[in-house]
């Protein structure tokens, strides 16, 4: 898989693991964010690791898919298990992820 694949993966698998996990609500543990990984993986057709994605939800979040932090110093916030940027997120819905 080349690096802009992989990119597009990842942002991708990180928008729909978020949906998933805000509608839950609470704190997630590693088992829980692996599952939902590997749903996502298997849905989607991601060619991507469920370890490497609890991995970077761990960094990003500490499994808090309510978690949100603001990055002043591009005007925009960071939101969810993955942290994506809120306008990534808004690009990537704009071109049907």
């Amino acid at each position: 898989m080349n690096a802009v694949a992989l990119i597009a993966a990842l942002a991708a698998a990180a928008l729909v693991m978020h949906r998933s996990a805000v509608a839950g609500g609470a704190v997630m543990t590693a088992d829980q964010v692996r599952a939902l990984a590997q749903k996502t993986i298997d849905a989607a057709g991601f060619d991507l690791s469920p370890a490497m994605l609890v991995r970077i939800a761990y960094i990003e979040s500490a499994f808090n898919p309510a978690a949100l932090r603001v990055e002043a110093k591009i005007n925009d916030a960071s939101a969810g298990l993955m942290q994506v940027l809120q306008g990534t997120a808004h690009w990537m819905w704009e071109i049907g992820y």
